[in-house]
């Protein structure tokens, strides 16, 4: 994706971002959901690993930026063993002991 492109007009739509790349809006889709979803593991990562270490959350939030909530609830998607992965990855293991199934 043209990246200066993108950051002079964040509203283009799926469509139009498919058109200038030569892909469908659905592949488009599908990359914006795989990018989201990354996001999303590595943060999970990173908090599973500083809670682990026994740092309070509240230090935890701050060091990351993220509100306590935002923490909160992703401790208890990992302590669910629901982590968000990227497309076609199922379970995430963790230090050899720790596996999550991905929903």
């Amino acid at each position: 994706m043209n990246k200066p492109a993108f950051q002079t007009n964040t509203k283009l739509t799926s469509s139009e971002i498919g058109k200038a790349i030569g892909r469908s809006r659905q592949a488009v889709d599908s990359y914006i959901a795989d990018l989201r979803a990354t996001t999303l593991l590595e943060l999970d990562l990173k908090i599973f690993h500083l809670n682990l270490l026994g740092i309070l959350q509240d230090r935890i939030a701050k060091r990351l930026g993220i509100p306590q909530r935002t923490l909160s609830d992703h401790l208890a998607q990992v302590r669910q063993n629901k982590l968000q992965t990227p497309v076609g990855r199922e379970s995430v293991t963790i230090y050899g002991h720790y596996s999550f199934r991905i929903v």
